[in-house]
């Protein structure tokens, strides 16, 4: 029978408040941890764990119904250690120079960790026996961490630093960099060959100019890259909003909120206050921003774009196409409103 996934807030409850009884289960799932870093099979016995910790399997028993039971607490204790390191959703203020390299060499030394390192070989080595562990591994470890390398692209983009169409193609792929072997980096600075694969030409300038500089003119054929999701455009580099090659008058905070809605799909409620506090903008102004979009699609005869998703954030209403990624084609001047 197919076990479930384990949510990220099953994992923080396996942290939770110290109860009567966990000195106790420390002892076996250290014993435990140990066992399984000496093992190339990831098999347990419940003797071997009673031997090694000093509790009686009688003692195991009260606490863990069996070797499954020993082997999912284990994991989710190491899990646990490793979300707890994990660097938070970089911020949309200060230099993004400085932003970029502290996320990612952060998010490097957590992967290098020890942790890490025998988590990341139990999913490989145990995942296909127990599918609840990749699972939540990729829930609890790899979501979280391609959500901060796309929100660092889309502050990029937004702040005209970085041309790239896809950011969530780009982060998938800056992940996979991130979670590979340090000694695969190039020159063995792991962090750095990281952060020069975040500003490689295809998704950002060369000169990578700080917050202020001009931004970098459309070519002079009007060739530009952008993203269609149905009737809806984002042009990039600068940012443009276009439904049926007719743009819509936005502000720069409303552009950002739309363009992040078109490269992804959906953001949450902090990402969108986010990008409304890098302007200076107060955060409880977001529905007075909303109210404004939605007003401004409605003058140009195109349907609502926004979605509020109740407690979570906003996303992008389905415009009955999925995105396409478009390089290159011709910018024609935009049609009057």
């Amino acid at each position: 029978m197919q076990q479930e996934a384990i949510s990220f807030a099953a994992v923080r409850a396996a942290s939770a408040t110290r109860r009567p009884g966990d000195a106790v289960r420390s002892r076996i799932l250290v014993a435990a941890r140990g066992l399984l870093q000496r093992r190339d099979d990831g098999n347990l016995d419940l003797r071997d764990v009673a031997t090694l910790s000093g509790v009686p399997v009688a003692a195991i028993r009260a606490h863990y119904a069996d070797c499954e039971a020993v082997f999912r607490a284990s994991r989710l204790a190491l899990l646990e250690e490793v979300v707890a390191a994990l660097p938070a959703t970089p911020s949309a203020n200060g230099g993004f120079d400085a932003m970029v390299s502290q996320y990612l060499r952060a998010a490097r030394e957590v992967v290098d960790a020890v942790a890490h390192r025998e988590l990341a070989l139990s999913v490989r080595r145990d995942g296909a026996r127990h599918p609840w562990l990749p699972a939540a591994y990729a829930e609890s470890i790899e979501r979280p961490l391609a959500i901060g390398i796309e929100h660092l692209l889309l502050i990029g983009v937004f702040r005209g630093l970085v041309n790239i169409g896809d950011p969530a193609r780009r982060a998938r792929d800056l992940l996979a960099l991130l979670l590979s072997p340090s000694d695969d980096a190039a020159g063995g600075d792991a962090p750095g060959a990281l952060i020069d694969e975040f500003y490689k030409p295809s998704g950002a300038s060369c000169a990578r100019p700080e917050r202020g500089s001009p931004k970098t003119p459309p070519a002079s054929n009007g060739r530009r890259a952008m993203i269609r999701r149905g009737a809806l455009t984002l042009f990039l580099d600068p940012t443009e909003i276009r439904w049926n090659d007719c743009e819509i008058a936005l502000s720069p905070i409303e552009a950002r909120i739309v363009a992040a809605l078109i490269a992804r799909g959906r953001a949450t409620s902090s990402e969108i206050e986010a990008l409304i506090a890098e302007d200076g903008a107060r955060t409880r102004t977001r529905d007075v921003f909303l109210h404004r979009i939605r007003r401004k699609f409605a003058q140009a005869g195109a349907p609502d774009p926004i979605e509020t998703v109740k407690g979570w954030g906003l996303k992008l209403r389905d415009p009955g196409e999925k995105r396409r990624l478009v390089i290159g084609e011709s910018a024609g001047p935009p049609a009057l409103a």
